[in-house]
């Protein structure tokens, strides 16, 4: 039960590279979470991908910005109106509900206005794949996500501006890179 991004961004983890992930890939990944359960049965992996603007004037390991904007899985996504400088989308706060924690993030109104998107260019998406069948877990999913994202044609990223990643893995920081694969942290 594998998926290919998530194939894909663990390779890059390994190696270093996250250019042909996030940097040059024709979809901008805004919001992403993947978690599965691992092999042994004993926990689940997950990872996420958070897309942030950061003004090219601020240093290497200088760029720890708050973020403000989310939600809860038991919430509905409501974008704030509110200038917010470096957060591109309301960020899915993960929580133990019944019908599934993936619900995808929603595009900053201040975000789409900067880069010129319009609202039918950016993708949510969920999935779920399998399904538990041991007493631990009985019904869950084996595989569960989302995501949100936009074709990188309709993101004109302003002068004085560039995209980061935050990467997370088991809700750990991972790396913190930019769309020309400089590590920031």
């Amino acid at each position: 039960m594998s998926n290919p991004f998530t194939d894909q961004l663990m390779a890059a983890m390994k190696s270093g590279d996250y250019s042909a992930v996030l940097g040059s890939n024709a979809t901008v990944l805004l919001n992403y979470h993947d978690m599965a359960v691992k092999p042994t049965k004993d926990g689940v992996f997950h990872v996420e991908v958070l897309c942030l603007l950061q003004p090219i004037s601020i240093q290497r390991g200088s760029f720890g910005p708050q973020l403000d904007q989310s939600f809860r899985s038991s919430e509905l996504p409501v974008a704030s109106t509110v200038r917010m400088p470096f957060e591109t989308c309301c960020r899915l706060e993960l929580e133990v509900v019944f019908f599934g924690p993936f619900t995808p993030a929603t595009s900053l109104p201040f975000f789409q206005n900067l880069v010129g998107a319009k609202d039918e260019d950016f993708v949510r998406q969920n999935w779920r794949y399998g399904r538990r069948n041991e007493t631990r877990g009985f019904g869950q999913p084996e595989r569960g996500g989302c995501s949100l994202s936009v074709p990188r044609r309709a993101v004109k990223v302003p002068a004085g501006f560039k995209l980061v990643w935050i990467v997370w893995l088991d809700d750990k920081v991972v790396t913190v890179v930019d769309e020309r694969n400089n590590k920031l942290i």
